[in-house]
């Protein structure tokens, strides 16, 4: 029989067509060292055909397999909530993949009794994702250090889902912004929270500036329609908001006498958070 109280970090992960991908995530878990396996659950919606990938997971870690039809991102993490059994949860990226000490880590920090722990993302040449805190820092609701949901492991709240209009996959376009809308969730339900970023761990992903873009500036403007839907969600304070309106488009004057490539990437920042603020917020979930 499955003994649930052990769990301690459940693990979900979504994928479609990155058979590679994926098999070295899978790779990667089993290779963990200096943990008990059996404290790990991994929650896999299959988009695809990968479940002989997953069957390779060590036998030791809690597995849940659901088929799924091909969907956002925010709606397959869905799918894979109600089955959470871990104290902690934290969302896999099929093309991240994790170093063999990630987990007896992340445990080790978790041993302080914080909420929460926030990881940097690198890629195999230590390149970073984002910038990060040099120091052990405080998440704050305004400063997330950069975090984002494949480096986020956090207290398991039942009642917290993704907002489906969000996310890679979203049907209104908005490409972003559902990693912060959870943790934002989170952090109002939860006031007296303590997370902590933590720069010696590591999530290892790709550093893509494009992705699946046909340019950065492509990429910036859907990211952008995304974190302007959750600025109206949510409530934040005036000066943040007319902050993160204006400095696109001082960045489109500035830039404007530099380049115009800067000065384009600017304008469609201020478009696409300006277009997000003001999608209709009575469709989230």
């Amino acid at each position: 029989m499955i003994n649930f109280n052990s769990i301690r970090l459940s693990i979900i992960i979504t994928s479609q067509h990155r058979p590679v991908e994926l098999q070295r995530f899978f790779r990667s878990l089993n290779a963990q060292s200096d943990i008990d396996f059996s404290v790990l659950q991994i929650i896999f919606v299959d988009q695809g055909d990968n479940k002989p990938f997953f069957d390779t997971l060590d036998g030791r870690i809690h597995k849940v397999y659901l088929k799924y039809h091909q969907c956002g991102l925010s709606e397959a993490r869905n799918q894979a909530l109600p089955y959470v059994k871990g104290e902690y949860i934290s969302f896999g990226d099929d093309d991240s993949w994790y170093d063999k000490d990630i987990f007896s880590k992340v445990f080790k920090n978790l041993d302080e009794k914080l909420d929460g722990i926030g990881a940097a993302i690198k890629n195999e040449d230590d390149i970073p994702y984002n910038i990060y805190p040099k120091r052990t820092k405080r998440i704050t609701y305004l400063n997330h250090c950069g975090v984002s949901s494949a480096g986020m492991f956090l207290r398991f709240d039942p009642t917290i889902y993704f907002d489906e209009n969000i996310g890679v996959g979203s049907k209104l376009n908005l490409l972003s912004g559902e990693e912060t809308d959870y943790l934002w969730t989170y952090m109002e339900k939860h006031p007296g929270f303590n997370i902590m970023f933590c720069p010696n761990i590591t999530v290892r992903h790709p550093v893509q500036i494009k992705q699946n873009f046909s340019s950065h500036v492509e990429k910036s403007y859907y990211y952008a329609r995304g974190f302007g839907y959750i600025m109206r969600k949510h409530p934040l304070p005036r000066y943040y908001i007319f902050q993160k309106m204006t400095l696109p488009f001082a960045g489109m004057i500035i830039h404007l006498l530099k380049g115009r490539t800067k000065a384009k990437q600017s304008f469609f920042i201020l478009k696409g958070r300006l277009e997000g603020f003001f999608t209709n917020q009575n469709l989230n979930r």
